[in-house]
């Protein structure tokens, strides 16, 4: 009786599936703005694609009914996956150009961007604009629009189009990433441990899918363990997208053509001597 009832319950929830008009709408103008502009080229178009159909399966898939009505761990994975993974590969996934930049110009893009994506990422969790998220409308797609509007900012300093307004790989990229890491950790500590009527709607839920004895009794996921796993996932998954991104830069810093050109003098400096 109890494995009948969970699969219902796994059946309803697949059945939670929605695409918002104005969400196909925007998803299909961006596609066809993007394949306008820049076409199909060195396989860009689909890590834009990719990136815009996981941006858009996010927010309509269940995870998102999840987020709204059940689980605040939910909530932050639909987070971090719209504004630090999908808008990463949406700015990667345009095409460079090579336009000379104001100097001094590509710190402060960096001190922008980064405010602008740590802070956004912060003010959601802040109860009453995270509760008024949860009840729908306006504030909802306030959240996702800001969330991966934010994203786009905070990766452009290390991965926008313009090579020479982009963050050197090293130091700079990856400090900025660090700095990253220790606010994003800060910040899931602060939700982990953070007292558990902020969030009233998670404390009792409607249940409108019938998930909740799934979620209680089988799954054994009661409200403060939600709230743990929210705090334990928003510094994990922030940290491996951060550190992912730090090895990246290694990776484009060694290979560089400063760094070759270098290494290539100190041996003729040495087959010399």
């Amino acid at each position: 009786m109890m494995g009948a009832k969970a699969m219902s319950a796994w059946q309803r929830l697949a059945e939670a599936w929605s695409f918002p008009g104005l969400l196909v709408i925007f998803a299909v103008a961006c596609a066809a703005a993007y394949l306008w502009r820049f076409g199909w080229g060195r396989g860009r178009a689909w890590a834009f694609l990719g990136a815009l159909g996981l941006l858009v399966a996010t927010v309509a898939s269940p995870l998102d009914a999840l987020a709204r009505g059940y689980l605040l761990t939910a909530g932050v994975l639909e987070h971090t996956l719209t504004l630090l993974v999908a808008p990463l590969f949406l700015v990667a996934a345009i095409p460079a150009v090579d336009e000379a930049a104001a100097p001094g110009r590509a710190r402060a893009a960096a001190f922008a961007g980064w405010t602008v994506g740590m802070v956004v990422l912060a003010a959601w969790y802040l109860p009453p604009l995270y509760n008024a998220a949860l009840e729908g409308g306006v504030a909802r797609a306030g959240f996702h629009v800001s969330s991966a509007l934010a994203g786009a900012a905070f990766w452009w300093p290390i991965v926008g189009p313009r090579k020479y307004g982009r963050l050197r790989p090293v130091p700079g990229g990856v400090w900025y990433l660090f700095a990253a890491t220790a606010w994003c950790s800060i910040l899931g500590l602060a939700l982990a441990f953070s007292p558990l009527r902020l969030y009233p709607a998670y404390l009792d839920p409607k249940d409108t899918l019938g998930l909740l004895g799934m979620i209680r009794d089988t799954l054994r996921l009661g409200r403060a363990a939600d709230q743990e796993s929210a705090g334990l996932l928003l510094w994990l998954a922030s940290c491996t997208v951060h550190l992912s991104m730090v090895m990246y830069l290694f990776y484009r810093w060694y290979t560089s053509p400063e760094v070759r050109n270098e290494f290539a003098g100190k041996k003729m400096e040495t087959a010399e001597k």
